[in-house]
């Protein structure tokens, strides 16, 4: 593809697995949009599963790639389609778990002659990848050896997509939802309240600590949105896969501010000692994640991953010059070496409620680290770049999943 002075594409096209599409082009989207609502709902209407971009049917299973394109001419929508082809090859082929590739474009409307277009260009340059359209019209059309759909436009969501991560995802829904779901999981990757199952409202606002008016409002949205069984007499959850898809769409944002430091005799354990030792401090909450997370929940997979804490303060900034003096450490630049980062989380609450602690095997009760719960691990480590995905497949794959499988 090339670009011309105005930015005007001209039509791409595919050789063998390559493709010409120009550097500026594949660097403008980092990440894959969540699925479009329409698409999520015509994929389960068609039976199958949705994982946060990844779709599922017993050992078959898709890895999509959205790209967006906010103009609706054929040039546009085969230059994003085109994209979409390579970062889904790509991302096939950085995962462990094989999926198969698909590529989909998002756009405001697919009339049926840009359609037809485009099913033109995918028969002479798609190279056999499966390929979709949604439109926010509700056109669904996907393209693919094992899943076929055409679904009209008309189509319309029940919710928003922005009024489900508004509302059903803020701080202390998220933590609420992680009490909801304790009893599907070991106590060592998910801490659990006393008082399951949970009646109604009044019983899930006192297993968790928050008001009565949170825990009636989230129920109310989660019964909207279809995700608690109305057959039970106590509250369960149900299409529990697709609910933490969404969860995780929702936490792309988790982080309102990151310090990288550099600590001045490399040692980490003597990091941790200190920052562990600052943990007795009432004002302050210390959590160890992703990385350092998965491996204390069995899941060591990255090398010379980088180590990060979250850290809340309640009297004062996060990070000042005591804290990086008791750790002797300093702040570094973006381009800098460092060997630990520091963030600030933006949904302090679900992150820090839900805290899990175990005894350093080394030093015993002598240390105690604690780190986050295997829902926010998996969550966190998803949206990093340093093989977060793959990271994050494992822990769903042997950790999360199976303790699921009731409940879809």
């Amino acid at each position: 593809m090339r670009c011309g002075a105005e930015g005007a594409l001209t039509r791409p096209h595919f050789v063998g697995k390559n493709t010409l599409v120009s550097k500026k082009l594949l660097l403008s989207t980092k990440t894959s949009p969540d699925l479009p609502a329409a698409l999520a709902t015509a994929v389960k209407r068609s039976g199958w599963r949705v994982e946060g971009l990844t779709l599922r049917s017993g050992r078959r299973s898709f890895l999509c790639w959205v790209e967006r394109s906010p103009e609706v001419r054929g040039d546009r929508l085969e230059g994003a389609l085109a994209v979409a082809v390579l970062r889904a090859r790509a991302e096939v082929a950085g995962s462990t778990t094989h999926p198969e590739p698909l590529a989909v474009v998002s756009a405001p409307r697919v009339s049926q002659r840009l359609e037809a277009r485009l099913v033109e260009f995918m028969q002479e340059s798609g190279g056999g990848v499966g390929w979709g359209i949604a439109d926010d019209a509700g056109r669904v059309v996907v393209r693919s050896s094992g899943l076929s759909i055409d679904q009209p436009a008309g189509f319309k969501p029940r919710v928003p997509q922005a009024s489900v991560s508004g509302e059903l995802f803020t701080d202390l829904n998220q933590w609420v939802l992680k009490v909801l779901l304790s009893d599907l999981f070991p106590r060592s990757q998910l801490w659990r309240p006393e008082g399951a199952p949970y009646r109604n409202a009044s019983v899930l606002a006192e297993a968790a600590d928050v008001s009565l008016p949170v825990a009636t409002r989230l129920l109310h949205r989660l019964r909207t949105e279809g995700f608690v069984d109305p057959r039970r007499a106590s509250i369960e959850l149900v299409r529990v896969s697709e609910l933490l898809g969404r969860w995780r769409a929702a936490l792309a944002r988790g982080v309102r501010l990151q310090y990288r430091v550099r600590l001045k005799d490399s040692a980490l354990t003597s990091a941790r000692w200190m920052l562990e030792q600052r943990f007795s401090d009432p004002s302050l909450d210390l959590v160890f994640g992703l990385f350092d997370a998965a491996e204390h929940l069995g899941q060591r997979h990255v090398a010379n991953a980088p180590h990060i804490v979250y850290l809340r303060r309640r009297d004062g900034p996060p990070v000042d010059q005591k804290l990086l003096h008791d750790i002797d450490a300093i702040p570094v630049g973006a381009q800098e070496p460092f060997d630990l980062i520091i963030r600030v989380p933006r949904f302090p609450e679900a992150l820090f409620r839900g805290a899990l602690h175990q005894p350093d095997p080394d030093l015993g009760d002598q240390l105690v680290y604690h780190f986050t719960d295997v829902l926010q691990t998996w969550m966190d480590v998803s949206h990093h770049a340093a093989r977060g995905a793959e990271l994050g497949e494992r822990l769903w794959r042997d950790l999360i999943a199976p303790c699921l499988s009731e409940h879809d």
